[in-house]
C-alpha cells in the first residue's frame, strides 16, 4: 500500500498476503466470501454492510474485526501513502463504521450509483488495525518500506527474507486459517516463491537460458 504500489512485484506480493472483505468467483464473476461471509447492498446502492467471518486470522494469530477494515480506509485516504489515485477513489466513501466487533458498514458519498464502488470496496485489501492503526501515511511508509505488514492470505514476508538490491522471497503459511475452505483447494502449491532482482535485461536473459530463473 502507498509509493509505487502499482508495480508487478508489489501487486503479486499483495494478492499472496492479503484479502477482500469478498473475492470474485472464478468462473461465474460473481461476488464471494472471503474475509467476509455475508454481505448486503441497499436498494439505492449506496449502503454497503459486512459481516466478517469470525475465523479469519491474521499471519501473527490475531482475530479479523471490523476496525481493521476502518483503519484501512484511513490508510488509504491518507495523502501521506503519496498515491493520489488510491486518495481520491477511497474518498467516494464515508468513513466505515464498525457497527460491532464483526459487522462493518460504508456508505457511497457520489451523488450517482456506480456498481464498481461496491467492487472496488469489497475487494480492498485489508490491513491490520494493531499495525496501521493511528500511524499516518508518512510514518507507514517509514516504518514498513522493507517490513511487510503481515495479512491474512496464504502467504508471508519475513523481513529476514528481504535481501535488498538482491531478492524477495515469499513464503506460504502452514497456518493459513482458510486453507481447507473449497474456494482454495488446489491453491498455493509452492512453499517458496523468490525474486531475484536483476536490473540487465541481457543478464536477465542469459539468467533465463541458464534456469537460473524460471519466469
Amino acid at each position: 500500500v502507498g509509493k509505487d504500489e502499482n508495480s508487478y512485484f508489489t501487486r503479486m506480493a499483495a494478492d499472496m498476503m492479503y484479502e477482500g472483505l469478498l473475492t470474485l468467483d472464478p468462473v461465474t464473476e460473481d461476488f464471494a466470501p472471503s474475509l467476509a461471509t455475508h454481505w448486503k447492498i441497499s436498494e439505492d446502492k449506496k449502503d454497503f454492510s459486512f459481516r466478517i467471518d469470525p475465523r479469519a486470522r491474521w499471519a501473527d494469530g490475531k482475530p479479523v474485526v471490523a476496525q481493521d477494515v476502518v483503519d484501512t480506509w484511513k490508510l488509504r485516504v491518507d495523502e501521506g501513502i503519496l498515491t493520489p489515485e488510491t486518495n481520491e477513489l477511497f474518498k467516494k466513501y464515508d468513513q466505515p463504521v464498525a457497527v460491532s466487533k464483526y459487522i462493518v458498514t460504508t456508505k457511497v458519498n457520489e451523488k450517482l450509483a456506480d456498481w464498481r464502488l461496491f467492487l472496488y470496496f469489497s475487494t480492498m485489501a485489508i490491513l491490520p488495525s494493531h499495525y496501521v492503526g493511528g500511524i499516518t501515511g508518512k510514518e507507514y511508509l517509514e516504518k514498513f518500506q522493507f517490513d511487510a505488514v503481515p495479512g491474512t492470505g496464504p502467504y508471508v514476508i519475513d523481513k529476514n527474507d528481504i535481501k535488498k538490491g538482491q531478492s524477495i522471497s515469499i513464503k506460504r503459511r502452514s497456518d493459513y486459517w482458510a486453507e481447507n475452505d473449497s474456494a482454495n483447494i488446489g491453491l498455493n502449491n509452492f512453499d517458496v516463491v523468490r525474486f531475484d532482482v536483476v536490473t540487465d535485461q541481457k543478464l536477465e536473459f542469459e539468467k533465463f537460458k541458464k534456469g537460473d530463473i524460471d519466469v
